[in-house]
């Protein structure tokens, strides 16, 4: 099934991909006015367009807004995005209206400045520490470690395995 919705995705014209891609980086729906505000192509409605006939997006009439159709296809888009242009989309993600402070943090932390990048993530992963949110900490910090490799937060990751009782993984 992954390997059929990512051919579906790929044979979309340029303007319809970067909108999915976009899409799969704010991973909630969306309307046509607040996409206009992470999509630089010229043709927003038609790529929406393409993309609700081509059945990989959805319109909710009730909410005036689309989403995916099948909830998988958004990861798979994201997983198999190159990783420079992940960054570039999430760079543009934070424009998106309505983002809370920690969302907006995620995708800065994704984002393609390093230095902004690690800050952002620091910030975030310290918040959702303090606010027991270990799952999405151990994600966040798991990512960290992928892209800066720091010891100090290796033992926050410890720390936080331990705090879910994952003692294993803590050693």
């Amino acid at each position: 099934l992954e390997e059929r919705l990512y051919r579906d995705f790929e044979g979309l014209p340029e303007e319809a991909k970067t909108l999915a891609m976009m899409m799969a980086v704010i991973a909630k729906p969306v309307t046509v006015s607040n996409a206009s505000a992470i999509y630089d192509g010229q043709n927003l409605k038609g790529a929406l367009l393409m993309l609700q006939r081509r059945g990989i997006v959805k319109f909710n009439m009730s909410e005036g807004t689309y989403s995916f159709t099948r909830p998988i296809t958004g990861g798979i888009i994201y997983r198999r995005m190159p990783p420079d242009i992940r960054a570039l989309c999430h760079d543009r993600a934070i424009a998106f209206p309505g983002l809370t402070h920690d969302e907006q943090l995620y995708h800065t932390g994704r984002g393609s400045n390093a230095d902004r990048a690690r800050a952002a993530m620091d910030e975030l992963i310290s918040r959702q520490i303090k606010a027991l949110m270990n799952h999405e900490a151990i994600q966040n910090v798991l990512y960290y470690l992928e892209r800066w490799n720091d010891p100090a937060m290796k033992l926050n990751l410890a720390k936080l395995y331990n705090r879910t009782g994952r003692y294993e993984q803590a050693i």
